[in-house]
């Protein structure tokens, strides 16, 4: 418990001292982890919901996750632990979920979430959208069906004996279209990586 609080009361400091020089801590990110060691026989399996600052690499809050719970309902209770105004929050597919994403606009923040299975619908909708949509695109491409307009960046990177393509197409043209709280923009991330 004394160490709890010391290690909170550092963090604090720090994020203070962080708010001082920008005004704001941009990212943070919500993951569930398995503690090590903790499945071994006889052990107590513990779970934890942690929120990290990307920016610091510092945990900002974390609660337990209980073994007949799961992240998804803990995941909005952990909002009410730190301030999550002017931040936009990531995750894992696992929390795309509507009522998380209508509890962080509630309280003023912002999210980026990858979307798979867990939301059928969406993923589809995504899917078909960049679907026929080149990797190759100009400056000013469009949509070649919807005429919008499709915005992309590519990174590339050498590391570890490979070169890697990153390329992002990011897109409004769901909008209008897609029942998803918040909704802003889908993106399509394609990572190409070749020895």
């Amino acid at each position: 418990m004394a160490l709890e609080q010391t290690l909170t009361a550092w963090v604090n400091t720090l994020i203070e001292s962080r708010l001082d020089l920008t005004g704001c801590l941009d990212t943070v990110a919500i993951d569930g982890k398995t503690m090590r060691a903790s499945k071994k026989s006889g052990a107590i399996t513990m779970h934890l919901l942690s929120v990290v600052s990307h920016e610091l690499g510092v945990t900002l809050t974390q609660q337990s996750v209980s073994d007949k719970a799961n992240e998804i309902p803990i995941s909005t209770e952990i909002l009410k632990a730190f301030d999550v105004s002017g931040k936009v929050i990531t995750t894992d597919a696992l929390l795309t979920q509507r009522t998380f994403c209508h509890a962080i606009i509630n309280r003023d923040g912002d999210y980026m979430f990858p979307v798979k299975d867990n939301q059928p619908d969406l993923y589809d909708d995504i899917r078909k959208l960049f679907q026929g949509v080149a990797d190759t695109l100009s400056e000013d491409a469009t949509h070649p069906l919807l005429g919008d307009p499709i915005y992309k960046h590519e990174t590339y990177e050498k590391s570890h004996g490979r070169l890697e393509t990153r390329c992002v197409k990011a897109s409004t043209s769901l909008n209008a279209y897609l029942d998803w709280p918040g909704i802003a923009q889908v993106t399509n991330i394609v990572i190409h990586a070749r020895n």
